[in-house]
């Protein structure tokens, strides 16, 4: 009877086992498509899957990919302390959805920290904006012994290129060598992005030649970096070199190609590389509209930057209006300045700033009646200027 039993029992449990697997499988199928999430939760609950650490950790990431952080906090209540592996998924699902308060005290209560959870707790830091929080805390990680790895790294180095911290960025670099951690494709972008996107472009280059592997986003964020440091010419170089790689681009490769035609004037090739952004299956987004204003802006081309403006299929956003804003500055046209400006002051008609600039480009042309016009359109809005406040780094 006792073998029986036994046998029954642990039939049940390879049943249990094989249909938890196929929950978790229908759960990250969901989170890709974000779709029918609601609908696989109802039936794990159903049949008492959700108390499998594997098919509740796929719930919390299903649930963070949606962004829906009250979803979040209900399974937190549900579930009690749950285990390692669902308290680091609700540690990461919590900060990616911003709510990075709720993510550290789940942190700190947590009996036991891998290094997971140390890493999406200093990620979800560096992604909320508090790079400097995340520093400290990767400090505090290692202190602590816990042996560091390449994902821990990725953050360290994103909480430098948030900060513009190269200094630091270097000794992280270092650092890395020193732990003989492998450079791999996600490791070896963060360190291209790093250099870039603080001025040292030559390393960022040898960092990026020295790479083994690389994918779409490793040469995307080379591409950025050579247009953000000047370098537009090599920028397209370096695209046609990806296209004979194989290497198919995505929106982030022609952003940074387009900014790339702005920064060396390329306007033949900017329109050429706009044009093939949906030969890829790509519908051109907002940045890429800005690129192309910026492109025929700088090179004075206002008529044509103001027609991209207006050929836009959603509201043209205050970064496509800006860039023609400075072009027109640029090339001393009041009109299609004052235009800009007022396009500007009409999407975010709260932010003093808008009208600042609005004021500063009469007064650039001498228009002292319209600079009065706009001061006191200010005061019938009730927009009040705030002071300007510096801030500046200090270092020990």
């Amino acid at each position: 009877m006792t073998t029986l039993s036994s046998k029954i029992l642990s039939q049940d449990k390879e049943h249990f086992a094989t249909l938890a697997v196929d929950a978790v499988m229908r759960l990250k199928s969901c989170v890709k498509l974000n779709v029918g999430g609601l609908s696989v939760h109802g039936v794990v609950m159903k049949y008492g899957y959700d108390n499998d650490p594997h098919v509740l950790s796929g719930l919390i990431s299903m649930y963070a990919e949606m962004g829906f952080l009250n979803g979040l906090k209900y399974l937190f209540l549900g579930i009690g302390e749950g285990d390692l592996v669902s308290q680091t998924a609700m540690v990461v699902g919590s900060a990616k959805l911003g709510d990075i308060g709720f993510a550290r005290k789940l942190f700190d209560e947590m009996p036991a920290r891998d290094v997971v959870a140390w890493n999406a707790m200093i990620t979800g830091y560096v992604q909320c904006g508090e790079a400097v929080k995340g520093l400290e805390l990767f400090g505090e990680m290692e202190m602590m012994g816990l042996k560091v790895n390449e994902s821990s790294m990725v953050a360290v180095l994103s909480a430098c290129t948030r900060l513009g911290a190269l200094d630091t960025g270097q000794w992280a670099h270092r650092y890395i060598e020193s732990k003989g951690l492998k450079v791999d494709v996600m490791l070896g972008s963060a360190l291209v992005d790093m250099y870039a996107k603080c001025g040292d472009i030559k390393m960022a280059m040898d960092v990026f030649m020295g790479m083994e592997e690389k994918n779409v986003y490793t040469w995307s964020s080379a591409m950025g970096g050579l247009a953000m440091n000047g370098y537009g010419k090599k920028c397209v170089e370096l695209f046609s070199l990806m296209q004979q790689e194989g290497l198919k681009p995505n929106e982030v490769t022609f952003t940074s190609v387009l900014k790339g035609c702005a920064v060396a004037g390329l306007v033949e090739e900017g329109v050429k590389f706009f044009g093939m952004i949906k030969e890829y299956g790509i519908e051109p987004q907002a940045e890429h509209y800005g690129c192309m204003v910026d492109l025929y802006g700088q090179t004075g081309r206002l008529n044509e930057a103001l027609n991209v403006i207006n050929s836009m299929p959603f509201t043209p956003h205050a970064g496509a209006w800006g860039a023609l804003l400075k072009a027109s500055k640029l090339s001393n046209n009041v009109e299609m300045a004052a235009l800009a400006s007022k396009k500007m002051v009409e999407l975010e008609a709260k932010n003093d700033g808008a009208y600042v600039e609005l004021s500063n480009v009469y007064a650039d042309f001498n228009e002292w009646d319209s600079v009065d016009g706009v001061r006191h359109k200010m005061k019938s809005e009730r927009v009040t200027k705030v002071p300007g406040l510096s801030v500046i780094e200090t270092h020990a």
